[in-house]
């Protein structure tokens, strides 16, 4: 192992001439002095020679030492040469050491109901505050959407205007026309390089390829729902209402619900598109605000970053009173598995929508280990109570108004006093 030489770090050893304004320091000793230079080398050169005679033993002399430091090659001794097997040896043996579990984390499904709760919490609570008027509108709609499309919060994160399309649409049934959106979703997905990919033809035949890019691309559309029974679910209520107020439609007069309620479509033509402006296109739809003199604004360009939505969506778990916590992988946990309830669904379109390459990506790593199916009444051949079930498997089975989220003004004045107990949920 290569060893470091001591250097004295101590600001008596130094002196400087001069220092600038902004702040830069000038020294009196010229880099480009060779004599200078020739003296530092020479000094390194003994001390090495010095550090060379701590190791010499019979076998091996101050010259071997010496040679061994000059051959080193610093970038062999760096590089990564541990096999993944090797990694995985060590893990189990600290996790056998430290008596750690082998269990994995519980993937929390936030059902539609569950989702529901969630949805009507950020609207209506003033247990949690935001820096910014738009921050609450932009959880709402990106609660929506993860529940609708299931995918990766990156994904949804790093939507722009230019994966949005908008779309007035004529209803083939004769009703109203409808706002139909499009959303193009793009995520990245590296692990250790490049990404080995199989899609699978048959239970015998499949082709294996080498995705060079890495990007899984997907693109939902979403219905406008006339008379729907609440407005919480509507993203294009949210929605529209963010892309109005950024003024990102193309049409300048285009700019309030209103005038896109007295568009209509032209006679033989089955959809009007509502173009957005193209100078909008890498402009993210969820920004992050930024503090100024007169306040909080919302940034021009600066997207919203995953670390601040987070806590966000778990704070809103905790007013809602789940006992289990809520994360944004929870909602693609729950759309994965309706979607792998769903009739309507194939397991290609599955795979499609939760960019997989395979239904084994979701069996592994996305289905939850709870048994759902009440696995009594099929052995039993009676009607199943699928309602109670539903009802046992989510996330607001376990709400309790009673369970704290703080502590009390009592346990708060006496910081270091242990003899208190939050109270019992």
């Amino acid at each position: 192992m290569r060893r470091r030489l001591p250097s004295d770090d101590s600001s008596d050893g130094s002196e400087y001439t001069e220092s600038n304004a902004d702040g830069s320091v000038t020294s009196d000793t010229d880099l480009t002095d060779n004599e200078t230079c020739s003296n530092e080398d020479g000094k390194q050169g003994e001390e090495v020679e010095d550090q060379a005679w701590l190791f010499a033993d019979k076998n091996h002399p101050p010259e071997h030492y010496t040679s061994m430091l000059e051959t080193f090659d610093e970038r062999e001794y760096t590089k990564e040469d541990y096999k993944e097997s090797t990694a995985s040896q060590v893990l189990r043996k600290l996790a056998k050491k430290h008596g750690l579990k082998k269990i994995g984390r519980d993937k929390a499904c936030m059902y539609v109901e569950d989702l529901t709760r969630v949805l009507e919490t950020n609207l209506v609570t003033t247990e949690k505050r935001y820096s910014h008027g738009r921050y609450r509108i932009q959880t709402q709609v990106y609660l929506q959407l993860g529940g609708f499309t299931a995918n990766r919060p990156k994904a949804l994160l790093s939507l722009c205007y230019r994966h949005v399309q908008v779309t007035l649409l004529r209803d083939p049934e004769g009703g109203p026309h409808r706002v139909l959106l499009k959303l193009t979703f793009e995520f990245t997905k590296e692990f250790l390089g490049i990404k080995d990919m199989q899609v699978f033809f048959s239970s015998k035949i499949y082709l294996s390829f080498r995705d060079t890019n890495n990007l899984v691309r997907n693109t939902f559309p979403i219905p406008e729902v006339i008379y729907d029974k609440t407005l919480t679910f509507s993203p294009h209520v949210f929605l529209l209402g963010m892309l109005f107020h950024d003024g990102a439609f193309a049409a300048y007069n285009l700019t309030s619900p209103e005038e896109l309620s007295r568009l209509s479509i032209p006679p033989e033509r089955n959809e009007l598109p509502l173009r957005l402006n193209r100078k909008l296109d890498d402009i993210p739809v969820f920004r992050m605000a930024e503090r100024t003199p007169e306040g909080w604004v919302i940034s021009k360009d600066k997207p919203l970053p995953d670390s601040t939505l987070r806590p966000w969506i778990k704070s809103l778990g905790e007013i809602t009173r789940f006992a289990q916590i809520t994360r944004p992988y929870s909602l693609r946990y729950a759309g994965g598995k309706a979607f792998n309830e769903n009739g309507n669904v194939s397991e290609a379109m599955q795979n499609l929508m939760m960019g997989h390459a395979n239904i084994r990506t979701f069996l592994k790593h996305y289905l939850s280990r709870r048994v759902t199916v009440d696995t009594q009444a099929v052995v039993r051949g009676i009607q199943p109570q699928d309602a109670l079930m539903r009802a046992a498997c989510t996330m607001s089975r376990s709400i309790d108004a009673r369970r704290p989220r703080s502590l009390t003004p009592e346990q708060s004045a006496s910081p270091w006093n242990k003899t208190f107990a939050l109270p019992s949920a």
